[in-house]
């Protein structure tokens, strides 16, 4: 975010040149030598911070962040895009393509946004997941077992939209069964597992009366 910033305020310290120069082909050499180039690497670095903060993400609010920097700083603040109808102006002709990242290329992740490690015997285990990875998902299981007994059960995942699936075990199921559980998707070309270490390392959740 840091390096993204000095070099938007580059481009914000050659847009007050142009803004005041005169002659019209020295403001197009500034444009097309310096401020188009800084401005892709603007792009190039929005991007790559895209693509580490979707590889790091695992809860809500930090969910909530990278949407918020999409909808506040790119479409609300046009951050990367707000001189390009100067630049136009002035060039007499259009700017190459603002290409943002619309898809995460990074290594297949399963999130979980909320972690229950404590439920009450009256109610259902509710888990919802989201699957960030550039392979299409073919299914999802949570296999759950009674604490210690190593006997998993398997209980398929629903997508409830896009990248979000879930799954639910009833009370009933459970019967005030302290249990242990991971979750294995299959992917186009790919098995990914949570938590890391699945099956041999299982998530414990608690019932409590």
């Amino acid at each position: 975010m840091g390096e993204l910033g000095c070099l938007l305020g580059e481009m914000d310290t050659l847009t007050n040149i142009l803004k005041v120069e005169k002659k019209i082909n020295l403001q197009k050499q500034l444009i097309k030598n310096e401020i188009i180039p800084l401005r892709q690497k603007s792009i190039d670095k929005w991007n790559e911070m895209y693509n580490y903060l979707l590889a790091k993400v695992n809860t809500p609010g930090g969910l909530g962040t990278i949407a918020n920097l999409e909808l506040h700083n790119l479409q609300g603040l046009k951050m990367l895009t707000k001189n390009d109808s100067l630049y136009q102006t002035i060039l007499q002709g259009t700017l190459p393509e603002v290409q943002f990242q619309k898809t995460y290329t990074g290594k297949s992740r399963i999130i979980v946004p909320a972690k229950r490690t404590v439920i009450e015997s009256n109610e259902d285990f509710n888990l919802k997941v989201t699957i960030l990875s550039k392979n299409k998902v073919k299914e999802g299981k949570l296999f759950y077992s009674e604490l210690g007994k190593n006997s998993f059960i398997p209980v398929e995942f629903k997508n409830m939209a896009r990248s979000v699936y879930s799954v639910t075990i009833s009370k009933n199921e459970l019967n005030k069964m302290d249990f242990e559980y991971y979750i294995e998707f299959y992917l186009e070309n790919e098995k990914i597992v949570y938590p890391s270490g699945a099956p041999d390392n299982t998530r414990t959740v608690i019932i409590i009366d």
